[in-house]
């Protein structure tokens, strides 16, 4: 299990900017939040990404009233991309509490590795598949 507090994500907004070329790349201050989520990881001893499922807990404590929990989570799961798991399509459950607290914005994270469920998207998909399915004749 990995337990992370990091500071209060930037807005989804803020996340990424549009190049001369037209392409879409991560802003600086994305790129500045993925560095702290990566120090943070690497402090607690995380050096390698999960590669099985996992379950992701968020407690985020907001700055102000204003901001959506979903909007938040996305800048969370996106920055945690190649340090607490290769790809976010590898968390198959989240719970997030959301809560005000303008002294100490923060973002605390428990993130638990799974092992495949059969009941769930991922543990049908290519990736996570633990045996080749039979070819149909």
């Amino acid at each position: 299990m990995l337990l992370l507090t990091l500071p209060y994500p930037p807005s989804t907004n803020h996340l990424y900017v549009r190049t001369r070329a037209g392409r879409v790349s991560l802003s600086a201050r994305a790129h500045a939040y993925r560095a702290t989520a990566r120090q943070a990881a690497t402090q607690h001893g995380h050096h390698t990404p999960y590669e099985t499922t996992v379950a992701v807990f968020v407690d985020v404590y907001r700055p102000r009233r204003t901001g959506d929990l979903d909007n938040t989570l996305k800048a969370i799961c996106d920055s945690l991309n190649g340090i607490a798991w290769i790809d976010d399509s590898q968390v198959v459950q989240i719970t997030a509490n959301r809560y005000d607290d303008p002294a100490a914005p923060r973002v605390t994270i428990a993130i638990i590795p799974l092992e495949v469920h059969h009941d769930t998207p991922a543990a049908h998909s290519r990736r996570y598949r633990t045996r080749p399915r039979r070819q149909a004749h």
